[in-house]
């Protein structure tokens, strides 16, 4: 029975150590998992705000464009009060040009500060990928190296099993 118990130890033992680098194995796993998840939805979130950002560049073509045509109307301007309601529409039409650029230069700093981020998380990608490939090369090791000795405890607790009376082993 002491036999059995100090060979069922020493299985348990080399059980532990492949399951622990197993567990390390698979908590490097998840990590490389959430920083490429990560990656995915900075990315998600760069074309996006350089689809807003694009928007926003045609929008402000187009006043620039209703602009340029105004001005054309305000130099063909026969009365004092059409020069004035165009003089007021062009007044307008810049002032929104001007919010957009506003708006359009928020967003392209959005996107830098996101893109600097993406270069940060590469580097952590690439570093996590590093570590993980190290915890997968250690899982196997360990396995390798215990596998054998893992087998000759198993015949051997086989073995002292038998010789035990069954009501012993119960």
């Amino acid at each position: 029975l002491l036999l059995l118990y100090r060979v069922d130890s020493q299985l348990r033992g080399l059980r532990t150590r492949v399951e622990n680098a197993t567990r390390t194995l698979r908590i490097r796993e998840q990590q490389l998992t959430d920083l490429v998840q990560r990656r995915s939805e900075l990315e998600t979130n760069i074309r996006m705000l350089q689809a807003t950002s694009g928007n926003l560049e045609g929008e402000a073509s187009d006043l620039e464009s209703r602009v340029e045509k105004l001005r054309v109307e305000l130099n063909a301007a026969t009365t004092d009060k059409q020069y004035k309601a165009i003089l007021g529409e062009l007044t307008l039409l810049k002032e929104q040009r001007d919010n957009i650029d506003e708006q359009n230069l928020v967003e392209m700093e959005r996107i830098e500060v996101l893109k600097q981020e993406m270069t940060d998380l590469e580097a952590k990608i690439e570093e996590r990928t590093g570590i993980r490939d190290l915890a997968k090369a250690e899982a196997k090791q360990r396995q390798e190296d215990v596998a054998e000795r893992m087998q000759e405890l198993e015949e051997e607790r086989a073995t002292a099993a038998e010789s035990i009376p069954a009501r012993a082993m119960e």
